[in-house]
């Protein structure tokens, strides 16, 4: 493994680590970040998420341009703010995907959990979690996800909206 990616598998795994008893929260983000060339544009990409006020830190491995993103303990994190920092910065997202927290829940309510105001739409069939366990979640969207994987899911997408569950700020989510 070479280096960079190391430090960031290894910053990583501390993150999930350093989880001292927090309320569910989002702890960090991985970025895939289409674009990088050079160290130049990975600084631009890392000042322009470092600006966001949930951001902690952020580390960018330009060998496999991927974003890890720390967040703080004390504020709401916005997805959409963090994808539009990096699309800001004058680059595009190829992939989300966040490790969430999941304290004091044992199961999923139906098909979507709510967090910080947000509806979090489950497109797969979730097991049952263990409570304080961590949990990783892909977010997909059309502008960013793998078309394989959003074709996937696009039964279910097409059953949400003719539904008309969406209202307010949503995302659709794999577990």
């Amino acid at each position: 493994m070479n280096r960079p990616l190391k430090n960031v598998v290894l910053t990583t795994v501390a993150i999930l680590v350093s989880y001292s008893g927090v309320v569910a929260q989002f702890k960090s983000a991985t970025i895939g970040v289409d674009g990088l060339t050079c160290s130049m544009c990975s600084l631009s990409v890392e000042k322009s998420i470092r600006k966001l006020p949930f951001v902690k830190d952020v580390i960018i491995d330009l060998n496999t341009t991927v974003a890890v993103v720390e967040f703080s303990d004390a504020s709401g994190v916005e997805m959409r703010k963090l994808i539009k920092s990096v699309r800001d910065a004058g680059f595009s997202v190829r992939d989300l995907s966040a490790s969430f927290i999941w304290q004091g829940r044992k199961s999923f309510d139906g098909a979507k959990f709510i967090y910080e105001d947000n509806m979090y739409l489950i497109l797969n069939e979730p097991k049952e979690v263990d409570q304080d366990a961590i949990i990783n979640v892909t977010f997909l969207d059309r502008t960013f996800t793998q078309s394989n994987l959003y074709k996937q899911y696009a039964d279910k997408l097409k059953k949400f909206e003719s539904q008309n569950v969406i209202n307010g700020s949503y995302y659709f989510v794999v577990l």
